[in-house]
C-alpha cells in the first residue's frame, strides 16, 4: 500500500485590482496499490503456444509465454520491497464562479522492487 499527501497552494486576487494576493492551500491525501507479479520460475518460455479463443465456436490462436501447468504453479513473492516515485501528470483548474474553483491533479505512481527478502 503507498499512502502519501498532495500539497496544494492556490494563488488567487479578487476582482478589485487593489486587492492584495491571497492564497488557500491544501493537503489532500492519498492511496494506491501495488500488485505483486508472478514469479514464473521453474516454468519454461515457450514459442507458439496454441490458445483456446472461443470454445463454442473452436477458434484458437498461437500466442509466444508460459504454459500453464497446474503441477507447476505460479508464485507470487508477497516478501519484496518497492521504492515508488510519484510524479504529477497532469493539472487542471477552472474557475466556476467568483467564489469558487475546481482543481485536479494526476499523479503517476512507480513502484520498482527495490530489494527482495532473503
Amino acid at each position: 500500500m503507498v499512502e502519501g499527501v498532495l500539497s496544494q497552494k492556490v494563488v488567487y486576487t479578487g476582482l478589485v485590482t487593489t486587492q492584495s494576493v491571497h492564497s488557500a492551500c491544501y493537503e489532500v491525501p492519498f492511496s494506491g496499490y501495488v500488485i505483486p507479479y508472478a514469479k514464473f520460475e521453474g516454468l519454461k518460455y515457450e514459442e507458439n503456444v496454441e490458445v483456446i479463443l472461443d470454445p463454442a465456436i473452436c477458434t484458437t490462436t498461437t500466442i509466444n509465454g508460459f504454459a500453464y501447468n497446474p503441477d507447476q504453479p505460479i508464485t507470487v513473492d508477497l516478501c519484496e520491497e518497492f521504492c515508488v516515485d510519484a510524479y504529477i501528470e497532469d493539472i487542471f483548474a477552472c474557475m466556476l464562479d467568483t467564489r469558487t474553483i475546481f482543481n485536479n491533479v494526476t499523479l503517476f505512481l512507480q513502484a520498482k522492487v527495490s530489494q527482495t527478502c532473503t
